[in-house]
């Protein structure tokens, strides 16, 4: 039985959504579930949204389904093909499928999208690249776009994706550009795992 200390600090961090304490915070699942909770009520027919990696298929392919008109980047052309075919499967309509990074998007795609969606933000990527990612995601959203997604934050040097990333380097690289509509613990970090916020964050 837990103790009433832990029970009461367990409620003192409320679901992000309904069932998010019982999922993987790392999973594509808890991702698709944060985005039902997120836009839940909101006509998302035309909105133009960009999934920077084709690592984030499934997200192509939900957010297809709920009416976005989907831009996606990879350059690996497998990944980029699985996220073609996950926004066929749910009837949804692609944009533009490019086989580029985000940071080699030509200029007329810059300032066309209403929505990013990220769910590993930061972390997939070396800490030289971040300045150059958070300008990038900038640059490609209308006045007033959304980025959408989860950030992981953890301590540990290490030699590959995640890397180790922190509060003060995502409020100087990507709160240089966005203001705050939600960020809140996605869900209460396990012993030995990386802590994971949710960000629903609107362009200066």
């Amino acid at each position: 039985m837990a103790s009433p200390a832990s029970t009461q600090k367990k409620s003192m961090v409320p679901e992000l959504f309904p069932g998010a304490s019982t999922m993987d915070p790392f999973s594509s699942e808890f991702a698709l579930a944060w985005y039902a909770s997120m836009f839940d009520g909101e006509d998302l027919t035309a909105v133009t949204t960009l999934v920077p990696s084709g690592d984030m298929a499934e997200d192509a392919g939900f957010l297809a389904g709920k009416g976005c008109e989907i831009y996606v980047c990879d350059e690996d052309k497998a990944k980029l093909d699985e996220a073609k075919r996950q926004v066929k499967n749910n009837k949804g309509e692609l944009r533009g499928a490019f086989d580029k990074s985000l940071f080699e998007l030509k200029p007329w795609h810059l300032g066309t999208v209403d929505l990013i969606v990220d769910r590993t933000l930061l972390a997939s990527l070396e800490p030289s690249q971040r300045f150059g990612y958070a300008n990038r995601m900038a640059r490609c959203l209308r006045p007033g776009g959304r980025l959408v997604g989860l950030f992981r934050i953890n301590d540990e040097e290490r030699s590959e994706a995640p890397y180790a990333t922190d509060m003060k380097e995502f409020r100087q690289s990507v709160l240089r550009y966005f203001h705050v509509d939600v960020f809140r613990v996605a869900a209460p970090p396990k012993p030995g795992d990386d802590a994971v916020w949710a960000a629903c964050l609107r362009l200066k």
